[in-house]
């Protein structure tokens, strides 16, 4: 049985083969060049799936760089041991403070957890403070 015209339609005008969540959550950032890091931060994400994330930035991004992220992630084991989602990737697309990062692995990590973290509360995507990175990076510049 063939797909109806519009769910075809719709299927080949949406490139993403992987479904996003609106999710909002902390992470700290390290924008990387030649295995060094040039930049760090924090932000928060805006949406996420199985292969990238939108995330939010105080600073702006330099696309085509390498970039690892660390994502608190609001779930505990057993209440007592925190887990982080790290991510290693690529700034794919970048418009002004929010960035498009494609992964090229991803891994979870415990983490301690401190007095001061909620799972209720994660941190806004505006809310951030961000280590300022060179102004003359670029991704065509060396």
């Amino acid at each position: 049985m063939a797909a109806p015209i519009g769910r075809l339609e719709e299927a080949v005008n949406e490139r993403r083969l992987n479904r996003r969540y609106p999710i909002r959550l902390h992470l700290q950032y390290k924008v990387l060049r030649y295995g060094k890091v040039v930049g760090a931060g924090e932000g928060g994400t805006l949406n996420l799936s199985s292969a990238g994330a939108l995330v939010r930035t105080e600073a702006v991004l330099p696309r085509g760089f390498p970039i690892d992220l660390t994502i608190a992630w609001p779930a505990e084991l057993e209440g007592k041991v925190g887990l982080s989602l790290m991510i290693s990737g690529t700034i794919m697309r970048v418009q002004g403070q929010t960035a498009a990062v494609a992964f090229s692995q991803y891994q979870f990590k415990t983490r301690t957890l401190r007095a001061c973290d909620s799972m209720a509360e994660p941190a806004p995507a505006n809310a951030v403070r961000t280590i300022a990175m060179p102004k003359t990076l670029s991704a065509a510049g060396e």
